[in-house]
């Protein structure tokens, strides 16, 4: 299993990004030619290069995501949980870390759990969203089906000529909500 939380590190702040994932190597006792393949494709794809012999603190926050999510893809986890993974990443990144994602599920048949608030890059890589309020599920369908479900929605921007106290905002968005549902 692989977990990459999004405001924990699991780095050694003060050692080089190259001794972390030696030490990840070293705890999944991964044999040193698959490390060097892996750390060399990791690296490659991630842009890592001039990043290898520098302390993780001084790695920007979005360079630290990606030598998370090195350290953690190093051992081929089945199951993968990703937490916020795309923090902090430009979207050409993004972009290449969910084509990896996908192609890591697709080569190794493995699960990826992405936790994550930006729900518009996962309809190209995933094949169930669950969408849950306070800790309940209150959807659970295909990338396709909530798409479709939210194509049709409108947002409106409120304007107040003043200042409104003690209004009941809920009562006035289910009247609102009504009143446009009709």
């Amino acid at each position: 299993m692989g977990v990459v939380f999004s405001q924990k590190s699991s780095l050694i702040p003060d050692v080089t990004v190259r001794d972390n994932l030696r030490f990840y190597g070293a705890m999944y006792d991964i044999q040193k030619r698959e490390f060097e393949n892996l750390v060399g494709m990791l690296e490659k794809f991630f842009n890592l290069t001039s990043s290898m012999d520098k302390p993780v603190r001084k790695l920007s926050f979005g360079q630290r995501m990606k030598v998370e999510l090195t350290s953690v893809l190093l051992h081929k986890p089945k199951y993968i949980f990703l937490d916020e993974p795309t923090i902090g990443l430009d979207i050409f990144v993004k972009e290449e870390l969910l084509n990896l994602l996908k192609k890591y599920n697709e080569q190794f048949n493995s699960t990826i759990i992405i936790i994550t608030h930006e729900v518009e890059f996962l309809k190209n890589i995933c094949s169930r969203v669950i969408i849950l309020d306070s800790g309940k599920m209150i959807l659970d369908k295909s990338p396709k089906e909530i798409h479709e479900l939210f194509n049709n929605v409108k947002n409106f921007d409120v304007v107040y000529k003043s200042i409104i106290d003690n209004v009941d905002f809920k009562e006035v968005l289910k009247k609102f909500y009504e009143t446009v549902r009709h």
